[in-house]
This record gives structure tokens, C-alpha cells and sequence, in this order.
């Protein structure tokens, strides 16, 4: 793999507090790779440390093969778009997106020139005239990109930058990112606690916690087979089965995930298989979510577990009788959808 930026066993300290702890991962040339996890846990303070924003307290970072540690910001051909957008209010569209040629000396028909194909990249015809205050938030965060676009970095670095969106521009503008970075080619770093976006938009991902790599990997390889408790929830929040239940269920003492999409209820008609585990649970609260309903019941033990079901004609929803909560009702999924970790 021919590396856009490797870290190889990076310290970031503040005093006591460890933000990254002995972490190492490569990014491959041309990748969308995708930092994921919950405040705190690392992924903001990694992205700073490839900005240059920041110095490790020990590892090496390289870029390209060539080590960090003495090259400024400025020199890194890297850029970064922030969430919130930091765009120069009192100036145009387009001189905000020329920006970083105007400082590097560029004459103004070449960076005019530039910028007014970088708006056109991002989908921004015609509104080089305006300024930040006269476009909506989705727009703005075009300028950003096209912006942070127009001096070629071989690097990009996104921190969190959809998160002041409402739902439906930041689906809207997941698609759109993924497809500039493959029309691009270049490397996307992108740093979000979002799991939605982190899965439909990334080649790979790291999956952050408490200052470390708990799990790096695809999408389908983090959502399928997580390989920690953590990522099991985190991602996707799979239901936890441990202790008493979890030997009841399966003979063994380890605790393991299943999937709240993987979950059935067991039709009285239905033939209990080997390769099923079956468990009996009281509805404790429905939720409709349109294209699906969200069960919660609790089990014998008190622990809780959601099943989560498609809505069709021939599946329950939370108008169905025979569902409504209070109601007990028998559960079952395939003993190969489980996920077994250390006890």
C-alpha cells in the first residue's frame, strides 16, 4: 500500500491526559478513510497532528514517506475544512475560495480563473457575487471545500464538517463528498462521531476510544465482525448479551453481540432449529420508524434487548394487537450472527 500518511506508534500527551496513546495506522494514497468515535476519544486530536496543528509527544507521522516533524502547516500540502466552515464574512464567494492564492502572489485572472472552476466542482455556478451570509449552510459548506480544494492538496482533511446540517442536506452531502473524492482521487481524512457517515461514505475506517485503535477496517468487515464490545455498540448498537443469560443462551460464559436487525420473533408456527437461540422477553416499548419499528423487550435476567424489524403487509407494527407492549413474546436469531468477545 502506497501510504498518504502513516502514523507508527504516536504519543499525544497534556500533562496526565493521554488524547493518543502509542496509535499506528496507515492511510493509502487516494483513500477515503474515516476517523470515528466519541468525544474525546482521539480522533480530532490524530487529525490535528497530520495538520501540524499540533506536535506528537512521541512517534513518527509521515506524509508521503516523508517524516513531519520539522515541516510547518504551511508546507504540508495538506488542508483542512472545519464544521464551521471559518469562511471570511466581509469577503465574496469567490475571494474566500481564491483565498490561498491571493496570499501565495497568484495574479488576480489566474486565482479568479481557478476559483471560479473550483465553484463549478462544488456545484456553486454563479454565486461567486455573494457572501457567506447570503448562502445556507450546505452551500457554505461548499465554499469551504472548494476553498480548501483550490491550492491541489494531496491531502484533505475534514473535521467533523456536516455536523451543523440538518439530517436530509447532511445525507445530501454525504453523496456528494464521496463522489468529489473519487472524481478527485485524492486522500479524504475525515473526522466524525457519526456512524451513519463514518459506514456510507468511507473505503476504511478507525474506530477511536479513550486515546486508541480499538479496530480498523472496512465498513462491512467493522459493522459484521467488531472486535470489542465497544465497537459492537458503537457502531451500529448491537444488543450485549453477558453473564447468566449469555451462558443460558449458549453454554458459554463469554459475552457476545447480536445485531438488532438480526432479531426475530418466533411465530408459534415457526420450527425451532439447532443452529437458533431462542429467548423470551416482555415488550416494554415500540417505536415506528416508518420503513421500520424498533421493539424493546426485557429478558428473564432484566437485561434489555432490541429487535428492530422492517415494516411491510406481512410484518407487525406497533398497531398490531398481538405486539403491543406488556405482551410476551419469544425471540430467536442464528447462532452465526453472534459475536463472542472476552470475558
Amino acid at each position: 500500500m502506497n501510504a498518504a500518511v502513516s502514523f507508527n506508534e504516536v504519543c499525544r500527551y497534556y500533562g496526565e491526559v493521554h488524547a493518543i496513546d502509542h496509535v499506528s495506522f496507515e492511510v493509502a494514497d487516494g483513500e477515503f478513510f474515516s476517523m470515528l468515535g466519541p468525544s474525546g476519544s482521539g480522533k480530532t486530536t490524530s487529525l490535528r497532528l497530520i495538520a501540524g496543528f499540533e506536535k506528537p509527544t512521541s512517534g513518527d507521522i509521515l506524509i508521503h514517506g516523508f517524516p513531519t516533524q520539522n515541516i510547518p502547516p504551511y508546507e504540508r500540502n495538506v488542508n483542512t475544512v472545519f464544521q464551521d466552515y471559518a469562511l471570511f464574512p466581509h469577503m465574496t464567494v469567490l475571494k474566500n475560495v481564491a483565498y490561498g492564492l491571493m496570499v501565495k502572489g497568484v495574479d488576480k485572472k489566474a486565482y479568479n480563473r481557478k476559483a471560479t472552476e473550483m465553484l463549478n466542482l462544488v456545484k456553486l455556478e454563479g454565486m461567486g457575487y455573494r457572501h457567506p451570509s447570503q448562502l445556507s449552510g450546505g452551500q457554505r459548506q461548499r465554499v469551504a471545500l472548494a476553498r480548501a480544494l483550490i491550492s491541489e492538496p494531496r491531502v484533505l482533511l475534514l473535521d467533523e464538517p456536516l455536523g451543523a446540517l440538518d439530517l436530509k442536506l447532511r445525507k445530501q452531502m454525504q453523496v456528494e463528498l464521496k463522489a468529489l473524492q473519487r472524481q478527485l482521487g485524492i486522500t479524504f481524512i475525515y473526522v466524525t462521531h457519526d456512524q451513519d457517515e463514518a459506514l456510507s461514505m468511507s473505503d476504511r475506517l478507525a474506530v477511536f476510544n479513550d486515546g486508541e485503535i480499538e479496530q480498523i477496517g472496512t465498513p462491512e468487515v467493522i459493522y459484521e465482525d467488531p472486535a470489542s464490545e465497544f465497537v459492537a455498540d458503537f457502531v451500529g448498537n448491537a444488543n450485549i448479551i453477558r453473564k447468566n443469560l449469555a451462558f443460558e443462551l449458549t453454554g458459554q460464559a463469554n459475552p457476545f453481540s447480536i445485531r438488532p436487525e438480526r432479531i426475530q420473533f418466533l411465530k408459534s408456527t415457526t420450527l425451532q432449529q439447532d443452529d437458533l437461540c431462542v429467548a423470551e422477553g416482555k415488550i416494554k416499548d415500540i417505536h415506528y420508524h416508518g420503513a421500520s419499528t424498533r421493539f424493546l423487550l426485557q429478558l428473564s435476567d432484566g437485561d434489555e434487548i432490541v429487535l428492530i424489524q422492517q415494516n411491510s403487509k406481512n410484518l407487525p407494527s406497533n398497531h398490531t394487537e398481538k405486539y403491543d407492549i406488556g405482551l410476551r413474546k419469544k425471540i430467536a436469531w442464528s447462532k452465526k450472527d453472534m459475536r463472542y468477545f472476552s470475558a
